[in-house]
């Protein structure tokens, strides 16, 4: 609170702080999470989480260019608690059987990949962000997107817990 510079949604810091943050920040590209407390790991879990992750990704990726032959192991990445646009993954399921029928062919690749875990512990765990560039093809729609996806951890598998377009 720094009146009169106060506003609602922005985040505001003293100048002396700003000089010390600004060689770590580049615009664009270095996210902020807003924490009332942080766990510190070390670098070797943070590695290992890092690789996990991008594993996942990778398979989450291949299990999405094969939902022309068989959904089920696309499916079984996202999160019983999964939530979407579609309002819980029951109804989102439905829609993808849908317009998956009408495909011949899906390929996805993604580019400029960036993991933060969230650092918040919720009652089912902490939750990750996957950040990145996806280019989707198929034989009826193309598009270019950023995407982010929420992952979990659940009884020792990563589950995509959300995704949105950005």
């Amino acid at each position: 609170n720094r009146p009169p510079h106060s506003s609602n949604g922005c985040i505001v810091v003293k100048n002396n702080i700003l000089r010390i943050l600004k060689s770590y920040i580049r615009i664009k590209e270095t996210p902020i999470v807003i924490v009332e407390g942080v766990r510190g790991s070390t670098l070797p879990e943070i590695n290992k989480e890092k690789t996990e992750l991008l594993g996942f990704l990778e398979k989450w990726r291949r299990a999405w260019e094969n939902t022309v032959k068989d959904l089920s192991p696309y499916f079984s990445l996202y999160s019983n608690r999964f939530i979407s646009s579609f309002t819980n993954k029951e109804l989102w399921m439905e829609y993808k059987k849908r317009i998956t029928r009408r495909k011949r062919y899906i390929r996805v690749n993604l580019s400029d990949i960036y993991v933060v875990k969230d650092g918040r512990l919720f009652p089912f765990g902490y939750i990750y962000v996957a950040s990145f560039k996806q280019r989707y093809r198929s034989n009826n729609y193309r598009s270019f997107d950023h995407k982010v996806l929420y992952i979990i951890k659940e009884g020792g598998s990563w589950r995509i817990l959300g995704e949105e377009i950005l």
